[in-house]
């Protein structure tokens, strides 16, 4: 059977990944910063903040996916925003290097990015070629990060490397979606200024079949956009507060996010982002999830 890497196997992405791949009957290997996690010869101890490497002996791996990463939600003040970078660079650098040492030679490295690679604008429309319009911290780690992803084929140069560029990935399972939905049965939901940003959304079980999809598909290398579709943020506010029968009369200003988020605002919440997932499309795949607010209503039953 074919043997799977994954880091990060604890967040949202990487905890359906490990269940998929399961049932797909690979042999899927974990790395974990918990010391009291169960220790096995499937899930195996690492400290990317302390460099310690993995014991990968007699291992070898066809697949490594690597998401690990501090998560962004949060007040982003300087140290958050060290530990952002850090957590992401860092990593994948040991993760690398631990490869290495070890002798593997994957045939396939995906490695988490996003696409706050593109900065943000209003009106143009991002593939996987678009430049990054405007240079803010999210995508110089982005960057950043892809260019240490790459680096494998230093030692690997047959290696597929990928670079998964995430859009917002709704799930009621986590990440951003169970929050805000909270928010608005509190009738404390809103939109985030006057809503004319753009959000590109992908469903989490879209994200795992496009995953799925590039492992498959030998000619998909490097940057890879994930994103359904997208959709005003105002818009998206207004089809959330329908499903939920809740009042959207509440406009959260920029200035009193800043106080509570810090540069999140700038780089997250208002960042403007139209990006399509020109690769995947190009080699026939197909988003089943396609219609936010069919996703929205199901998303929401899910939650109940």
């Amino acid at each position: 059977p074919c043997s799977i890497l994954i880091t990060g196997s604890s967040g949202l992405i990487g905890s359906a990944l490990v269940n998929f791949f399961r049932r797909k009957k690979f042999k899927v290997y974990t790395l974990v910063r918990n010391t009291s996690a169960q220790i096995n010869e499937f899930c195996r101890y690492w400290n990317p903040s302390h460099r310690v490497q993995a014991n990968f002996e007699g291992l070898n791996f066809d697949i490594v996916i690597h998401l690990c990463g501090e998560p962004i939600t949060g007040r982003w003040n300087q140290e958050k925003m060290d530990s952002i970078y850090a957590s992401r660079i860092n990593s994948t650098q040991l993760l690398v290097s631990n490869l290495e040492l070890a002798n593997i030679k994957p045939k396939i490295f995906m490695c988490a990015s996003g696409i706050g690679y593109y900065g943000s604008s209003i009106n143009d429309e991002f593939n996987e070629e678009s430049p990054p319009f405007s240079q803010t911290f999210t995508s110089r780690v982005c960057q950043n990060w892809e260019v240490e992803a790459n680096s494998i084929k230093q030692f690997s140069p047959t290696t597929r490397v990928v670079n998964l560029r995430f859009a917002v990935v709704l799930s009621s399972f986590g990440g951003a979606f169970p929050l805000t939905t909270a928010l608005f049965k509190m009738y404390v939901g809103g939109s985030l200024g006057e809503g004319t940003q753009f959000l590109s959304w992908v469903s989490l079980e879209d994200t795992i079949r496009a995953i799925d999809h590039i492992c498959a598909t030998p000619e998909l290398e490097g940057p890879i956009n994930i994103a359904a579709s997208y959709i005003t943020q105002a818009e998206y506010t207004k089809l959330l507060a329908q499903q939920l029968q809740r009042p959207t009369i509440i406009w959260i200003p920029q200035i009193i996010l800043r106080m509570i988020f810090g540069q999140a605002v700038d780089e997250v919440l208002f960042a403007s982002q139209k990006v399509v997932s020109k690769k995947l499309l190009d080699s026939n795949f197909r988003f089943l999830d396609i219609n936010v607010n069919q996703l929205i209503a199901r998303l929401i039953t899910e939650l109940k």
